[in-house]
């Protein structure tokens, strides 16, 4: 058993042996950066040295980045998707490039000395060339030379293997990606299908060796970068042989808290008790960077995590605060890595923010419960009343279903796709309600096979000689599959459930089919033919199947109708309006989110562009403002944005002088039309302050000083005077930019040369509070 300390120490030590130098992790908010709200991946730090600045510690580098990604949030819960995670990661700039990454990679894996994996359970992939790019033959022959037979290299497509451009130009290339069996021994295939999710990722080395440039060709850059990624979480898992990231040493402590205040066992409650222990372990590492819950950017995430959390944990019957205790064994399992989790603050954060959501949650869903309530029941369109029993004991209280005998004809799924969704949609017309219509139909794949009480069908829609064919002879393998759609109003979703088996015998005598063949079909593994197997019957079959993955919301497609397809007067009756998802929002602290999943449990939808029009004040959601491919910031070298950059120096130094030396910077948001900048003041700015500071500011781009770029060590730096709040971001070796006589600042840049270089006067055209402590203004250059 290798522990996740023992982890991060072979890696950074692998790597340091080899002329790597060392880097801490960056804080998760990203300075500078208007696209991304958190670090999410570990070379975004790193990104103005991948597009050609000089880095202060090298070439060769290394580090562990803890990261933060919402834009997969609704995946967590699953064995592999976390909020948190830390990446481990070694670069080159222009320095070693695929054959030595590759031998590197593979001998920290495999190598006694640092990892010891099984090299008979690796497979690798490689990019296999298009028209924009030939084949990675260098890192093919270098999998070859290292002892993998052709069987377990995988040559995939750029969707598959190519990285970038983080924008529409920019750096990118082809990676290489490690995978290792997950599964069984005695079941490890000679031959590595991508396809197959028990070959579980590992590692991926990207190699930047391209230039998308504006017309769209590759272009081969003058210097060569390599960046991988190996994830914390999987890889201790695997090395631990393991197949649930959750029942590592990261998470496992904090599940056995849950488990121990609510009496509910994994194994039963597995995805609520993942929610919350991911949620309340992103949650410590955010407030760990001063962010505290509010209703936009950072503090939106923050409290989007710990409402989330909490709503979990009500269904794990946690009616009383718990998220502190929970909490507090995420900071125990990462004090001694990452110190800056080990303060009072950050758990009182997390219970202030449980507790003003508590006196709200529970009214909340009482009020859910009764919007829900009014837009009637969900109506089944069959032809056979007896359906309905099946979907609710099934679907519980996810649904009110109500029968509907239907005179439309069944779904066929042997008919054209667009027949079916055209009779969906005329059902939905007619009954005005979400509805589900059943296939009780089979796809014919190589030998179908059926009960005998669904060969009606072929007699409605084959031919007798059809069938005669069909049923000819005995032991033939059968697929029996059953389809469900159900319809909103919006989405069209269909679920599929499918039983192998056989056709045993053909009967003759006196059947209710004149001809006299009654096929038997038999289940595979089971010895009984279907009609006889009694309980199991319903176990087993494809219609249980099919309605298993409605019940658990997971449709094998999902079809959008547009809004032309229905008549405009007709009523969403299963929707909830984006009024009521505003008034559940502003009322109840329900985010807009948690009204999605609430509605997405009773099969309904939100309009959320309504929402959006009744929020207007709104700032961007997480999921697309976790999106940003880091293509801003530090990288985003555009004159305007290096000119504020240089103001935001002049900034902070003018608000030293003018409120005192206790101001420091505690964040900032700079894109090429305006500063967003944070600092640390106890009182609002009077208009004389604000005036005084821009005199500052403007007095020092009138002067036309230098701006001197030095790079120093960081103690060096800090006898010098050089402020930096982000100081944990950087290595040993920094970089220090000096405007004399206005502002000495440890940054990573880009900067004006000259501050006579900015254009226009600068001006802070709103001023107003962040948080405790915290004052905020946005500046401008007009």
């Amino acid at each position: 058993m290798i522990t996740a300390k023992e982890l991060r120490g072979k890696f950074l030590n692998f790597f340091q042996e080899r002329g790597h130098a060392v880097l801490p992790s960056a804080a998760l908010a990203p300075e500078n950066d208007p696209t991304s709200l958190f670090i999410s991946s570990g070379m975004q730090p790193l990104v103005p040295y991948l597009m050609g600045e000089k880095h202060p510690e090298g070439k060769r580098l290394a580090s562990v980045q803890k990261c933060i990604r919402t834009i997969d949030i609704d995946e967590v819960g699953d064995d592999t998707h976390h909020t948190f995670f830390e990446m481990l990661g070694n670069w080159s700039l222009g320095d070693y490039f695929k054959e030595e990454s590759l031998k590197w990679s593979y001998e920290f894996l495999t190598s006694p000395q640092w990892l010891g994996l099984d090299k008979e359970k690796m497979a690798v992939s490689v990019f296999m060339g298009d028209s924009d790019a030939p084949f990675d033959k260098e890192s093919f022959q270098a999998w070859r030379d290292l002892g993998f037979s052709q069987d377990r290299i995988a040559k995939l497509d750029k969707e598959e293997n190519w990285w970038g451009p983080p924008s529409q130009t920019g750096p990118c290339g082809p990676d290489s990606e490690i995978f290792y069996w997950s599964g069984r021994e005695e079941d490890l295939p000679k031959k590595f299908d991508p396809n197959d999710d028990r070959w579980v990722e590992i590692w991926n080395n990207v190699f930047m060796e391209y230039e998308k440039t504006r017309d769209g060709s590759f272009q081969t850059l003058p210097s060569q970068n390599v960046d991988t990624g190996m994830g914390m979480e999987r890889m201790l898992s695997v090395i631990n042989g393991i197949n649930d990231d959750y029942k590592t040493e990261l998470f496992w402590p904090i599940i056995e808290k849950l488990e121990e205040m609510s009496d509910k066992k994994y194994y039963d409650y597995y995805t609520s008790l993942r929610i919350i222990a991911d949620h309340l372990k992103a949650a410590v590492f955010i407030a760990s960077d001063g962010v505290e819950p509010s209703n936009s950017e950072r503090g939106y995430i923050l409290r989007r995590l710990i409402r989330r959390a909490i709503r979990e944990g009500y269904k794990l019957g946690l009616e009383k605060n718990f998220t502190k205790e929970a909490a507090a064994e995420a900071v125990y399992i990462y004090k001694d890595q990452y110190p800056e989790v080990n303060r009072s603050k950050i758990l009182a954060v997390i219970e202030k923010e449980e507790s003003k959501f508590r006196k709200t949650l529970q009214k909340g869903l009482k009020e859910f419960e009764k919007i829900a309530g009014k837009k009637g029941k969900v109506s089944l369109i069959s032809t056979n009343p007896n359906k309905i029993k099946e979907y609710r004991q099934l679907t519980g209280d996810r649904l009110e279903l109500d029968y509907v005998k239907s005179s439309l004809p069944e779904v066929q799924a042997i008919e054209p796709r667009e027949v079916a969704e055209y009779k969906i949609i005329e059902a939905y017309k007619k009954f005005k309600k979400p509805i589900i219509v059943e296939d009780t139909s089979l796809h014919l794949e190589a030998w179908s096979g059926f009960p005998g009480a669904l060969i009606k069908w072929f007699i409605d829609y084959m031919s007798t000689q059809g069938l005669l064919d069909l049923t000819e002879g005995k032991n033939r393998k059968a697929v029996a599959k059953c389809v469900i759609a159900h319809f909103d109003g919006r989405n069209l979703s269909f679920y599929e459930g499918e039983v192998r088996g056989r056709i045993t015998e053909e009967r003759l005598g006196s059947s209710k089919l004149e001809f006299g063949f009654d096929p038997i079909f038999v289940p595979e593994g089971y010895e009984n033919t279907f009609s006889e197997m009694k309980e199991d019957k319903n176990k087993i079959s494809h219609r249980f199947k099919a309605l298993q993955k409605f019940a658990e919301g997971k449709p094998d497609e999902v079809k959008t109708i547009e809004d032309e397809a229905l008549p405009p007067h007709l009523e969403r009756s299963n929707e909830i309006t984006g009024k009521e998802a505003f008034d559940l929002y502003q009322t109840y602290g329900f985010p807009i989110e948690m009204v999605r999943e609430l509605a997405k449990e009773k099969t309904m939808v939100v309009d959320e562009k309504e929402f959006q029009k009744e929020l207007k004040s709104h700032q961007e959601l997480s999921r697309t403002a976790s999106a940003g491919m880091f293509k801003g910031g530090l990288a985003d070298t555009k004159e305007k944005t290096k000119q504020l950059h240089t103001a935001a120096h002049l900034l902070l130094s003018g608000m030293r002088k003018v409120l005192g030396d206790h101001v420091h910077q505690a964040g900032s948001n700079i894109n090429g039309e305006r500063i967003r900048f944070d600092f640390t003041h106890p009182d609002k700015l009077t208009p004389e302050q604000i005036q005084e500071i821009e005199e500052y500011v403007n007095d020092a781009i009138r002067a036309k000083v230098d701006v001197k770029e030095e790079e120093m060590g960081l103690e060096e730096a800090k006898e010098a005077g050089a402020q930096g709040t982000f100081e944990d971001k950087y290595g040993e070796k920094v970089k220090v930019y000096t405007i004399e006589g206005y502002s000495k600042e440890i940054c990573g840049g880009p900067h004006v040369t000259n501050t006579g270089e900015i254009e226009g006067a600068f001006k802070i055209a709103k001023e107003e509070s962040s948080s405790a402590g915290v004052r905020r203004v946005k500046a401008v250059l007009n």
